[in-house]
């Protein structure tokens, strides 16, 4: 039984979750404060899903999707980084967004 609550987010047209869960294809670790984890072969409906009990969770679909949600998210990287998206790729604010770079090159 899914006990897990989650609102797909509107804004960014998150997809919602694919639980569909047949027994004995997922497997589930659930922890007495409230973690779980997820791992769920049911065909058509794999997906594994690891949950925090503060609500912050990430979950990957069937297709290859990652939905992640999360209170504050904090990332460094101590090398280089590079993104690449081969579709559209869209920013959505709700509040000030700032970016600042140490040095511009614009070769």
């Amino acid at each position: 039984t899914n006990t897990l609550t989650k609102t797909p987010d509107s804004v960014t047209g998150e997809p919602a979750s694919p639980y569909a869960a047949v027994y004995p294809n997922n497997a589930v670790h659930a922890t007495p404060s409230g973690h779980v984890i997820e791992i769920d072969d049911t065909e058509d409906a794999e997906r594994i899903h690891i949950y925090h009990k503060s609500g912050t969770f990430i979950e990957m679909h069937p297709n290859g999707d990652v939905v992640t949600h999360h209170k504050n998210g904090f990332k460094t990287v101590t090398g280089n980084e590079k993104i690449h998206v081969t579709g559209d790729m869209e920013i959505v604010c709700d509040g000030n967004f700032k970016v600042t770079a140490a040095r511009i090159d614009l070769n």
